[in-house]
């Protein structure tokens, strides 16, 4: 069974799996800017950029499978990371 939507904590991840553009959005972190990084299964950064909630990222270009979406405070913080599946 897929999962369309995620939430965990106060972020929200959807829809996962996704074919074509993520959004994610939290109800606590609408105004702070944050590293976004997608990496691929090896590691390798296939996405990174600043970003403030909610935002979306465009996974069309990307091959099918999986990734990691990881949001992390200027300071170094791990705010949210979560496995996100390119179908």
């Amino acid at each position: 069974v897929a999962v369309s939507e995620k939430e965990t904590s106060t972020f929200k991840l959807y829809p996962n799996p996704t074919n074509d553009v993520l959004r994610i959005g939290s109800s606590e972190l609408n105004s702070e800017l944050l590293s976004l990084e997608i990496t691929d299964v090896s590691g390798r950064a296939v996405i990174s950029r600043k970003a403030t909630l909610p935002t979306s990222v465009d996974f069309s270009q990307l091959p099918i499978g999986n990734y990691f979406l990881k949001l992390t405070a200027d300071d170094g913080t791990m705010r949210f990371a979560e496995k996100v599946i390119r179908k």
